[in-house]
């Protein structure tokens, strides 16, 4: 069976290569057909219950963050308001007298607890949500007349008195029947005491919020009827009492151990139970989580009716057909790809790229006859490359040839004269210039050379020339990097553009002639401007005749249409030449 398969395969195979490529093509849009098909089927209800899933759990999210926010607004509001109420006259006056508590007749308790009517009336009004105020004294307690303290329940004995022993102040507590007044209601504590003490004990006040009220407030900001709340204190209690299944979740210590951060959603199933939970933890009262309860059920229900939206899922799946399609056209196309890969590459001048497919169809023809295309031009460039290599060489032996005779000659026969009338310092120097001319222009065979040897060159030749016309011209050399001479130009660059100054420029010059050579470099190019204070030239380029032709010709062999030799001029003023030279290609 398994060598049956292998045949099978091998098979396969052989037939896909010798196939034409409309064969395979055909087959490869077959497949995509038959799999987008089977795709879209399974793939619409996964990516519609996904989309509308998140979606429901981002909008429950964002529901409770906001009822999390309007909750710390309206507890920040109670704290503000009792802090407003300690902070009156008249509980500025309960302070001071506590302070002296000996003193302090009945009718002078009786009446700094009607004077706080007032401010305890308003902190209501303010706030309904505060059932009650107590504050407790050493010279007694203090609270609204209608509403009737439970005279057999000291408040040392309560709860609230317990848990200040243990907790410092500013403090809630959590919802609990009210046992300091008749109404028994239930609700939220908040402790508080003033800034000042009195001398004789601390001062208490004690802040009851309905917890009714409170509820009210959430389920309100909550904006939805089909869930529930729980709100858990920074010690994991239940600052308001649960109802309903939400009490068996609170109850839950796996539950209360998936509320951490300062928010999120988990999903919650216990029993028969599947609920979608969303929560947000806020700042003020310190850590409380509120969190909200849903039904998943109704949450996602939504989803059911996608399940018969398969035309719109089918449509929805177009971009992954085009996808599909692509990587299949890149796979089949692939022959094709890496031929037009090698064009490229020949492209940069890079000949030695060479194309190979295990196909044997129109793609694998088409790169044989690629491959020996690329090698007739490798044999053509060859043969080129080695023509100009020659004929360079010639131009420049053939511009050494045409300077020699008539610059030896001149240089010569001034060498004869200054000996014959005993000038020997300047015979000695003009031959050792001649020595060094020779020297630097033969440059070891090479045909770039330094740029400091240029210039060496160039020096050598005009001190020659000031030997050979006395008095005719002072020259001056400056660069303003010294790195910069360490650059390879082409030899024999400068010294014809200087040979022009003194043979053209100077030609009718009645004053002291100038030739100023200056090398600047920047990142991207190194300029050489030649310039003198010759007669100039009225043409957009002077008359150089074969040097200066051959001088372009050079650059343009060395680098391409990138470098530029530039001529402008003044008549009877100044001529400057101006050569630039990519600094890229001298680095590299």
């Amino acid at each position: 069976m398994e060598s049956e398969l292998r045949r099978g395969s091998v098979f396969m195979r052989a037939w896909m290569y010798s196939s034409s490529f409309r064969t395979r093509i055909w087959i490869a849009l077959v497949a995509f057909t038959v799999v987008s098909i089977a795709l879209t089927g399974i793939s619409s209800y996964l990516i519609a219950s996904r989309v509308i899933g998140s979606k429901a759990t981002e909008l429950s999210q964002n529901m409770i963050n906001k009822s999390a926010q309007a909750l710390e607004q309206k507890m920040k509001n109670i704290r503000i308001s009792a802090l407003s109420f300690m902070i009156s006259d008249p509980m500025a006056d309960i302070v001071n007298a506590a302070a002296k508590p000996g003193t302090l007749t009945f009718y002078d308790t009786f009446r700094l607890n009607e004077e706080l009517q007032t401010p305890l009336y308003q902190l209501k009004l303010v706030e309904p949500a505060i059932l009650s105020v107590l504050v407790v004294t050493p010279i007694g307690e203090f609270y609204m007349n209608k509403d009737n303290r439970d005279e057999n329940v000291p408040f040392e004995n309560t709860l609230l008195s317990l848990r200040l022993t243990n907790n410092r102040l500013p403090l809630w507590v959590e919802a609990h029947e009210d046992e300091l007044f008749d109404s028994k209601t239930r609700v939220l504590s908040l402790l508080l005491e003033p800034a000042s003490r009195g001398a004789n004990g601390d001062i208490r006040v004690i802040v009851n919020v309905s917890e009714e009220a409170l509820r009210q407030f959430i389920t309100d900001n909550l904006e939805k009827e089909s869930g529930q709340f729980l709100l858990f204190s920074e010690s994991g209690q239940q600052v308001i009492a649960p109802s309903g299944e939400a009490e068996e979740a609170a109850a839950d210590p796996g539950f209360a151990a998936e509320l951490s951060g300062e928010g999120g959603s988990f999903r919650y199933r216990k029993g028969d139970r599947d609920e979608l939970v969303n929560y947000s933890r806020i700042d003020f009262p310190t850590n409380w989580v509120l969190v909200f309860l849903q039904d998943r059920q109704l949450v996602f229900r939504d989803i059911r009716s996608i399940q018969w939206g398969g035309l719109a899922v089918f449509f929805g799946l177009a971009p992954l057909a085009l996808f599909l399609a692509g990587r299949m056209a890149v796979l089949l196309l692939r022959p094709l790809h890496q031929l037009q890969l090698l064009m490229r590459r020949v492209e940069d001048n890079n000949l030695n790229v060479r194309y190979s497919s295990p196909y044997r169809d129109e793609f694998a023809l088409v790169g044989l006859r690629f491959n020996q295309m690329l090698e007739k031009i490798g044999e053509l460039i060859g043969h080129v490359t080695q023509a100009e290599r020659e004929k360079r060489l010639l131009e420049i032996k053939a511009l050494q040839a045409q300077i020699n005779p008539h610059f030896l000659y001149n240089t010569l026969n001034t060498i004869l004269w200054k000996s014959e009338t005993a000038r020997h310092g300047d015979v000695q120097e003009m031959i050792v210039s001649l020595s060094q001319l020779f020297r630097l222009g033969l440059n070891n065979g090479q045909e770039m050379t330094p740029l400091g040897k240029e210039l060496d060159h160039v020096t050598e030749y005009m001190r020659l020339q000031q030997q050979c016309y006395e008095d005719l011209f002072v020259f001056e050399i400056s660069v303003n990097d010294e790195e910069l001479l360490d650059l390879p130009v082409p030899k024999l660059l400068l010294q014809p553009l200087v040979e022009n100054s003194i043979l053209h420029g100077f030609e009718e010059l009645e004053d002291l002639g100038l030739i100023s050579i200056s090398v600047v470099g920047s990142p991207d190019w190194l300029i050489i401007r030649i310039a003198d204070n010759g007669k100039g030239f009225e043409t957009a380029e002077p008359e150089g005749g074969y040097a200066l032709g051959n001088i372009r010709r050079r650059l343009l062999l060395y680098f391409g249409e990138t470098a530029t030799m530039t001529f402008r001029s003044r008549p009877f003023s100044w001529t400057e030449v101006e050569l630039k030279l990519p600094m890229a290609q001298l680095r590299f």
